[in-house]
């Protein structure tokens, strides 16, 4: 598949974040791996914005949210 962006801020959905950073198309691998870097250094920014950190309703979702989907035998 391949995603075609014109030049400004985008604000990408879970299905076009990841169709972003496995394209393979017109790229190298470094560009590849550039791509997923930059997605998750936006979430990490999202997560630690004030509009998210202090919501503590927004907090408790995404922790259900890791508790489904994120299996580990390592505890806290």
């Amino acid at each position: 598949t391949t995603i075609k962006f014109e030049k400004w801020w985008h604000h990408l959905n879970g299905r076009d974040a990841l169709v972003y950073v496995r394209s393979r198309h017109s790229t190298s691998d470094f560009s590849r791996a550039q791509r997923q870097q930059q997605v998750i250094k936006a979430v990490i920014k999202k997560l630690l914005s004030t509009d998210v950190l202090f919501d503590i309703w927004k907090m408790k979702q995404l922790y259900y949210k890791y508790q489904n989907m994120v299996y580990t035998n390592i505890t806290f």
